[in-house]
């Protein structure tokens, strides 16, 4: 039964299953094989055609369109049945070609794989191929823009191509040239001068066209072959056309020859011509004639040989006595140099002695094996051995390194058979060229000596005190080396006592006592610069005087006036190591303070030199004040009639902020414990070992001898350092009366003082004891001079606050105030800058110890401030 089929909804259902199968037979086509795309693409345009149909047959009418659907459908059931089994075998198909197409995927990436590696390196060659060419490009541009060293090469080349073979050519040509020149000077030649004419100027043309092919090798081309071609092609060029030139000359001296021979021959010829020349039988009686008068020449020759041969048979006796008489000269050389040979030996001594044996078997080994002569000269024996002495005259530059070289001193010693352990000593005697070797064969006997005979021995080995003026008439300047308790008062009284006596006259003596204590104020009653802050005047006025003397003596000769000798003048000065703790370093308000209030003391010539030269000179010296103005006295004095004695606890080098060299112009001298320490500056290393002994015995003797404490060690300037015994108190005599003012700071009564002791000298020279006497007259005369009460050296304990003071405070002495003022900041006019030094100095903070430390402050100013 016929029913009525919605057209619409079939239409639609047929496309989308057409459009399936067509999307289904696309995508086979895109993966599918050639079979396969055949067969999706007929799929793909039959469901293409059912779609378009559909879309198509839906606009027929229902009835039209049921029947045709009704058909179609029975024809497409059909075809669906056919495309389905179709489908199943292309898709078991589709199967199998999926499998190979995996593994050929799988293939394909594996090669893919490789086919990177290979890229890479590839790249990597690729990159180095790329550097090389860049590298050939470099050196390509290298060779053709900036390396010029290949032309150069060839430039170099052909220069020196052509300088050697211009060498070469013009050595030839000039030695052909000399050689036509001496032929057409000689005679001899005159029958080719032409031709050497010719060939002469040939030579010249020659050596033109030379000239010109050695240049043209500059312009060769630079190709190598070529020009290596060119060089040698010119080269032999040139060397086979002079060979040429060589042997046309000979052929022309050659030539020469010829036209001599052919001249000879027509010159024969035409001497056979009987008209011209002589017949032959005056030509053979002409040669009876020579040869008669040869054979009377030849005769007369025979005789004379024959006399000639008697005469040589006397010669040959003579000779023969002349070898005879040389045979025994020759023996007497012989016995001569056999006796010159026992000359040669060294001298020997006489006897059959052991030392003379010894002396003999010495001689004769260095003699034999180091070929030096020592002379057997005398021999003496002695407690412990004996004593050999060789004069070395013959070797004077012998050392005792070189005769004991290669194990000689045990030699040595076997010759001497020697004591075991106590090797042969040897002293050279330079002055007279001798050895003495002393030989120990037995120990010394140990002689027992008291210690009396002991001290006895070293007095005699000590200077006598009457040495010391021979030590200060030598030394312009002395250094006092000594601590309180060594005999320094005394000392300082004697050496100023020995000074006076030198420099002779009325010297006058200026002095110096930044402390005083009574034993000084007994010695000097009267000072010119007194305390610690008046005592750089001491050093100021010895620079003045001494720059003053100097230039006095510059202005006489510029005058071309004579130069006067001045009068004597002695300085002293006392504790020099306080002087320099307070004035070693100053600030410029010091200073200034300083040079203003010592121009006060000066007046006339030496106030205008101060100021005009020295003043300006010494500001200079603020870090080193006291230094350089000892340094200048030093140095300088000596042809002045200046001398100077300074004196301290501690002359060291250091302490006064010098070099050792400085200390070179002053002689020391050194007392008690300081002689330690002296002796490590001022003794030479080639005197050490005898002082060190000196002093080993002193320190010994001194507990026998109390007075020995007293020995100095003297230290000159130039010379060997001694011991010696210090003079008594009062050796030398001296009184105030030397001391005269000059330009000093002395009161009125001061000057009434000196002139009281000068009307009393002449009495006391009278006394036997004038040292003693002027004791008296200054214990007498304390009351003239009211000054003499400012003599004592302030106390810590006179400060008004010593029981507030610290404990560390309580203990100082002198020196530790004045290091302590020294430390002290100051103000610009010279006054201490007070709270300053509470910070600094002292370190206090509470207002009850800054007052205690301001009295302080001010009983130190009263002391040291100018």
């Amino acid at each position: 039964m016929t029913q009525n089929i919605d057209v619409k909804h079939v239409s639609r259902f047929i496309a989308v299953a057409a459009s399936v199968l067509t999307v289904g037979a696309a995508i086979s086509f895109f993966n599918g094989n050639g079979k396969g795309k055949a067969l999706a693409l007929n799929i793909g345009l039959l469901t293409t055609g059912i779609t378009a149909g559909c879309v198509a047959g839906s606009k027929l009418t229902s009835d039209a369109a049921s029947y045709q659907g009704q058909t179609l459908a029975n024809n497409f059931k059909r075809e669906i049945s056919q495309l389905d089994k179709q489908r199943e075998e292309l898709a078991s198909k589709l199967n199998s070609s999926n499998e190979k197409i995996n593994q050929q995927t799988n293939a394909l990436n594996e090669a893919n794989a490789l086919n990177n590696q290979l890229t890479e390196q590839i790249k990597i060659r690729d990159g180095l191929v790329i550097k090389l060419r860049q590298d050939i490009e470099t050196l390509k541009t290298k060779f053709s823009d900036d390396d010029k060293r290949l032309s150069i090469f060839k430039y170099e080349l052909k220069s020196a191509f052509q300088e050697s073979l211009i060498m070469y050519v013009d050595s030839q040509y000039e030695k052909l040239g000399s050689l036509v020149d001496s032929k057409l000077a000689d005679e001899r030649y005159v029958n080719i001068h032409p031709q050497l004419e010719n060939y002469l100027e040939r030579l010249k043309t020659s050596h033109d066209n030379h000239y010109q092919q050695i240049n043209n090798v500059a312009y060769v081309e630079d190709v190598s072959n070529k020009l290596v071609d060119e060089l040698t092609s010119t080269y032999y060029r040139v060397f086979d056309e002079i060979g040429s030139l060589r042997v046309r000359f000979r052929n022309i001296i050659n030539l020469e020859e010829r036209l001599t021979l052919d001249s000879a021959l027509e010159e024969l010829i035409e001497r056979r011509d009987p008209k011209k020349f002589a017949s032959r039988d005056k030509v053979q009686s002409g040669l009876n004639l020579y040869r008669d008068e040869h054979n009377e020449d030849y005769r007369r020759l025979e005789e004379l040989l024959e006399d000639d041969r008697n005469g040589l048979k006397d010669l040959r006796e003579q000779v023969s006595d002349l070898i005879n008489q040389i045979d025994i000269k020759n023996l007497e050389i012989a016995d001569l140099k056999q006796r010159l040979q026992e000359a040669n030996k060294p001298q020997l001594f006489y006897g059959v002695s052991i030392p003379t044996k010894a002396g003999n078997s010495i001689s004769n080994y260095f003699y034999k094996n180091y070929e030096y002569k020592l002379d057997c000269l005398t021999w003496a024996e002695n407690a412990t051995g004996y004593e050999l002495t060789f004069g070395i005259r013959h070797n004077p530059g012998l050392s005792e390194s070189d005769l004991f070289a290669d194990n000689s001193k045990e030699k040595l010693a076997g010759l001497t058979n020697s004591y075991p352990g106590a090797y042969p000593k040897l002293e050279f005697n330079r002055q007279v060229n001798t050895i003495k070797l002393t030989v120990t064969l037995r120990p010394a006997v140990k002689k027992v000596v008291t210690p009396e005979e002991f001290t006895q021995n070293l007095r005699d080995e000590l200077q006598p005190p009457s040495a010391l003026i021979n030590f200060v008439k030598d030394a312009y300047h002395v250094g006092l080396w000594a601590e309180t308790g060594s005999g320094k008062t005394t000392a300082i009284s004697n050496i100023i006592g020995g000074m006076i006596q030198v420099l002779g006259g009325s010297p006058e003596i200026r002095l110096t006592i930044p402390k005083i204590d009574e034993e000084t104020q007994k010695i000097f009653p009267r000072v010119d610069w007194l305390g610690v802050p008046k005592s750089v005047f001491g050093l100021l006025e010895a620079a003045l005087e001494i720059q003053y003397r100097i230039w006095k003596n510059e202005q006489a000769y510029l005058a071309k006036e004579k130069i006067e000798a001045f009068s004597p003048i002695l300085f002293f000065i006392d504790e020099i190591n306080l002087i320099f703790t307070r004035w070693g370093k100053v600030n410029e308000a010091d200073i200034n303070d300083a040079l203003d209030k010592f121009s006060e003391s000066l007046n006339g010539e030496r106030l205008e030199y101060f100021n005009n030269y020295m003043r300006t000179e010494l500001l200079n010296y603020k870090n080193e004040f006291a230094k350089r103005l000892l340094l200048f006295i030093w140095q300088t004095g000596r042809s002045l009639n200046v001398k100077s004695l300074v004196s301290g606890q501690n002359l060291q080098p250091g302490a006064f902020r010098m070099m050792k060299a400085d200390l070179a112009n002053c002689a020391y001298l050194a007392l008690g414990d300081s002689i330690d320490t002296c002796k490590e500056y001022k003794v030479k290393s080639i005197y050490m070992d005898d002082i060190n002994a000196q002093k080993e015995k002193l320190d010994e003797a001194v507990v026998t001898d109390p007075l020995l404490k007293f020995t100095g060690l003297y230290c000159p300037s130039q010379g060997k350092p001694y011991f010696g015994m210090m003079p008594e108190p009062n050796y030398y005599k001296w009184g105030d009366v030397h001391t005269r003012p000059l330009n000093s700071n002395a009161s009125s009564q001061e000057i009434n003082f000196v002139e009281a002791r000068k009307q009393k000298q002449q009495g006391i020279d009278a006394t036997p004891d004038n040292m003693d006497g002027i004791v008296d007259i200054t214990e007498n005369n304390r009351t003239v001079c009211q000054e003499a009460s400012r003599l004592k050296a302030i106390d810590i304990k006179d400060c008004p606050v010593y029981d507030s003071l610290p404990n560390k405070l309580k203990t100082l002495d002198y020196g530790g105030m004045v290091k302590i003022y020294a430390k002290l900041p100051k103000k610009a006019d010279g006054s201490v800058y007070k709270m300053q030094a509470y910070q600094k100095v002292f370190k206090v903070k509470r207002s009850d110890d800054r007052k205690i430390m301001s009295q302080l402050i001010d009983f130190l100013e009263s002391e040291f401030k100018l």
